[in-house]
């Protein structure tokens, strides 16, 4: 029985042709004897995450539709690596395997799907990496005095109070648990105006 494709073409702009790609996919489908059931094609930018035809196509696989996704070449099909890896782990998750004429990478063979483990785990390593860069980063942020998630309320009456009780900047910044520059800001503007006087109008 024939495996069933559909072929993704996309360019960027109404005024380019997809005959080129559309040429290449069809004779490589022939040659792998697979029976070309749709296909999709955008004029579209690639940064476009809402590509119509491309929207259509990932329904369709989905609902198993077709068992390969065929395209022209990598960047026809992702916006980028990212993008292009979490599309491609959708099509396999669904039982689709994906193929890159171009790029001479057909993940419905052995040498394809270890190609695809290979992308796959540098994928892994790059969002560890990330997460790894982000934790540390902001534990650096923390150890400096700097207010991490959403900024506290700024009381001026207490920064006041604790400066004048002789407490640094830093001091006031960790109890408050807000920002050195905004304790800072909160006394020279409580300097500038002087005491509140009260019933004042």
């Amino acid at each position: 029985m024939k495996q069933r494709a559909c072929l993704y073409l996309r360019v960027s702009s109404d005024e380019q042709s997809t005959d080129l790609q559309r040429d290449d996919l069809v004779r490589y489908a022939d040659l792998r004897s697979w029976e070309v059931v749709e296909i999709f094609e955008d004029h579209w930018t690639g940064t476009n995450d809402q590509r119509p035809a491309f929207q259509r196509m990932m329904k369709a696989a989905h609902e198993r539709q077709f068992d390969i996704v065929c395209c022209w070449r990598f960047d026809r099909f992702g916006r980028n690596i990212r993008n292009l890896i979490e599309n491609i782990q959708t099509l396999e998750t669904l039982g689709i395997h994906f193929c890159s004429f171009k790029d001479q990478v057909d993940m419905s063979t052995p040498q394809g799907r270890l190609f695809a483990h290979l992308l796959f785990c540098f994928s892994q390593f790059e969002v560890e990496s990330l997460k790894q860069r982000t934790i540390a980063g902001m534990a650096a942020a923390k150890a400096r005095g700097a207010q991490i998630g959403r900024p506290r309320k700024v009381d001026p009456g207490k920064v006041m109070e604790l400066r004048g009780q002789g407490l640094s900047v830093s001091e006031v910044a960790r109890r408050l648990g807000i920002s050195r520059a905004s304790v800072s800001e909160t006394v020279k503007k409580g300097i500038l105006e002087g005491p509140v006087k009260k019933g004042a109008g």
